[in-house]
This record gives C-alpha cells, structure tokens and sequence, in this order.
C-alpha cells in the first residue's frame, strides 16, 4: 500500500510539475549554502578584530607607566568616576 502512495508522489505528468519539485528539492540547499557563506564572512571580520585588537594591545604601555596617559585619551569626567551618560545635556533634546 505505502508502495503505491510513493509513486503517486514522485510521479510528474507535467513539466512544470517537474520544474517545482526540483525547486522544492534545492531550495533548502541554496539556503544553507546562503547562510554558510555569511557565517564565514562573519568568521573573517571577527578574525581581523581580533587580529588588529591584539596588536594593538601589544603595543599599549602598562597603566603605571609614565606613557600610558599620552597613548590614552580618556573622556571628560573619567578622573571623577562619572560615566558620560550621567552628565548634563547641553541642549535640550528635539521633540519626536
């Protein structure tokens, strides 16, 4: 019985019939294809990071050293522990 159910399944009559089984076979073939290649690239990008990153940090001074503060730039209102989302606006902000 289940014999007879699968070939009337996979049978086609009709070329376009033909067309949209074969469309329904490698549709989610392409689709894993599409996202193995943006999990890669994304892979790269996230490789170059920390590549650059690394580099970077090899050539950063120590906290204690006297050159540290000429390499970092630290935003107004470090030294006092205040965060930048705590200060004041200037201006008021736009209406939406």
């Amino acid at each position: 019985m289940s014999g007879k159910l699968l070939d009337d399944i996979f049978q086609v009559s009709s070329l376009p019939g033909l067309a949209h089984t074969i469309q329904l076979a490698l549709a989610p073939a392409f689709l894993l294809n599409g996202i193995g290649i943006i999990l890669g690239m994304l892979t790269g990008r996230l490789t170059r990071i920390v590549d650059r990153a690394r580099v970077v940090e090899k050539d950063f001074t120590p906290r204690d050293h006297p050159d540290h503060d000429h390499q970092v730039k630290r935003p107004q209102g470090a030294e006092t522990g205040q965060q930048a989302s705590d200060k004041p606006h200037s201006e008021p902000l736009p209406d939406p």
